[in-house]
């Protein structure tokens, strides 16, 4: 049995960290880029921006590291997919 990992992926909408287990999800955070509310989206030009959604990522990241007893596997930029931005709802 292998020791958890718990990584991030972020960008301008959305960062979402996970921590897997032998090739199961054991948990699994989503937060959007609404300064007043995690879990507001907000179109990219008026969300909180790059720079501060990387470091939402970075800590939560840590924090369920902590929390699971797992390793830190770090964080990871990705594009915001194409129909991303057609589902957000404004916060």
């Amino acid at each position: 049995m292998s020791q958890p990992v718990a990584f991030g992926e972020y960008n301008e909408l959305v960062y979402r960290v996970y921590v897997w287990e032998n090739g199961s999800l054991l948990d699994l955070h989503e937060a959007g880029n609404a300064p007043f509310d995690s879990q507001g989206y907000l179109p990219m030009s008026d969300g909180v921006g790059l720079r501060k959604m990387r470091a939402y990522c970075i800590r939560t990241t840590r924090d369920m590291a902590k929390e699971h007893h797992s390793a830190y596997g770090g964080v990871e930029r990705r594009p915001v997919e194409q129909d991303e931005g057609e589902n957000i709802s404004i916060a």
